[in-house]
């Protein structure tokens, strides 16, 4: 139904950041950035703010950086959605299903790849530790 597709839609977990403060760099200061970006982001994108390293954070992407590829994940308890520039799905892990698909048809298959994959190694490295 459209409320389970709302629910599991990356649109409802847009949020506001405000930086403010001596530490941001200048040529951010005053700028509107909305870069399609998720929470593990935040990580590296700060600590490189700072002048820190931020190697650590593997699976962090500075938001400022224009070369990192742009993909938001989110997981939820019986699945999850990937979302790119060009397009957002929603896969049931449960019910081996797409809610919805807005990926054009000839990126449909390989986006689907791309978030399982991306899962799937999300859960080898956290079954091991």
């Amino acid at each position: 139904t459209h409320l389970h597709n709302v629910y599991r839609s990356l649109d409802i977990c847009r949020l506001p950041m405000l930086w403010v403060g001596p530490v941001l760099k200048k040529d951010y200061a005053g700028k509107e950035i909305s870069t399609l970006c998720s929470q593990v982001d935040i990580a590296k994108t700060l600590l490189h703010q700072f002048g820190l390293p931020a190697s650590d954070f593997i699976w962090s992407k500075d938001i400022f950086d224009s070369e990192v590829q742009r993909f938001a994940l989110r997981t939820v308890d019986d699945g999850f959605g990937l979302k790119t520039p060009q397009g957002e799905y929603y896969y049931n892990i449960d019910e081996k299903r797409y809610y919805y698909n807005t990926f054009p048809k000839a990126l449909q298959d390989s986006m689907g790849k791309v978030g399982r994959a991306y899962m799937q190694v999300h859960v080898q490295k956290f079954s091991r530790q």
